[in-house]
């Protein structure tokens, strides 16, 4: 259900480049990088099956606002683009095929874009994609204060799932070198066409994500026509010894069953990677053919001043479990939830 595809290679077809100590870039796809001063450098990428560009500057950057886009005649679309303000410096790459806007006739869509940048105000960056069917995915990164990331890395798919040929699926990576900041909040997530969901969140506040990588997708399959949406953190290292972290796994469906799990950490160290090979950082639900929820993580955490963990699940028309746990200095631990029919 849940698949991975890799960042292809640019080959350049048309060079620019862009010198100068004030004013605003215009990139491909009608967006902007508007500076106060400084100098910026950009190469712009572009042919009649894909598309790409890359943007370099130093010195204060105002505002940065991206976005790149594509659609085909089947409905298959996919999305990237970041927004940020007072950077003190930045830089962007990105792919798209078939290529920039709507009306190209493939069999898929593909947007990704790779970006850091330092000191600045607010940094957002994102993917969606959708396809015909109306399943849907998303991922978003949002830091806040004094922010800076270095090697993120976010792509958006839309198409035949890969590993199956005729499932069609929407689906998003993200994943992040390292990041700083006063907060800090990685969110991704899919919902089908009836909507089902799943989805996880990493928050930090005061703190640093400096190892981070997540995955979601809703399919819906052609042989049988079941559909399923699910999320998995691969991997995640946070630090606030002066603030605090929360990560959490979730997973609804269309009947309303709920499952949950999730972690707090009051000043101190989240390790996910998993850290049991059987308990992953998964969540998914399944409506159409089994009504279940699923959510799971494992994790080592540690924390300076008090942590607790938590399980939810409720299956409607039923009363909810709940389970929440105080922990203290170092922990190993796992957590899981579900629903299924009684």
């Amino acid at each position: 259900m849940i698949l991975k595809i890799s960042f292809f290679a640019i080959v350049t077809l048309l060079t620019m480049t862009l010198l100068g100590s004030a004013g605003e870039i215009i990139t491909g796809g009608g967006t902007s990088i508007s500076m106060s001063e400084g100098s910026s450098e950009g190469t712009f990428l572009a042919d009649d099956t894909d598309a790409g560009a890359e943007v370099i500057t130093s010195g204060i950057v105002n505002s940065i606002d991206i976005r790149h886009w594509v659609t085909n005649t089947r409905g298959d679309h996919a999305t990237v683009g970041v927004r940020a303000t007072n950077a003190d410096s930045f830089w962007y790459i990105y792919g798209i095929y078939p290529g920039e806007g709507s009306g190209w006739n493939s069999g898929s869509v593909w947007a990704g874009e790779q970006l850091g940048a330092s000191y600045a105000d607010y940094i957002n960056a994102y993917a969606f994609a959708s396809n015909a069917a109306g399943d849907k995915a998303h991922a978003d990164l949002e830091i806040r204060g004094s922010g800076s990331l270095n090697g993120y890395f976010v792509q958006a798919y839309a198409g035949p799932e890969l590993d199956k040929g005729r499932s069609r699926t929407a689906f998003v990576q993200q994943s992040i070198g390292g990041a700083t900041g006063d907060y800090i909040l990685a969110q991704t997530w899919a919902d089908n066409a009836v909507l089902d969901r799943a989805g996880s969140w990493t928050e930090v506040k005061y703190g640093t994500l400096d190892y981070y990588g997540a995955i979601a997708n809703a399919v819906q399959s052609a042989s049988t026509g079941n559909r399923a949406a699910g999320t998995r953190i691969d991997y995640a290292r946070a630090s606030a010894p002066y603030g605090s972290i929360s990560q959490g796994m979730w997973a609804y469906d269309y009947w309303g069953d709920h499952s949950r799990v999730s972690i707090y950490i009051d000043k101190g160290y989240l390790y996910s990677y998993p850290y049991y090979i059987d308990v992953p950082s998964i969540a998914y639900s399944l409506s159409d053919y089994w009504r279940q929820t699923y959510a799971s993580q494992s994790y080592y955490a540690q924390a300076n001043n008090y942590g607790y963990r938590n399980r939810y699940a409720e299956y409607v028309g039923l009363l909810p479990y709940q389970f929440s746990q105080p922990f203290y200095n170092g922990y190993i631990g796992w957590d899981y939830a579900y629903t299924v029919p009684p």
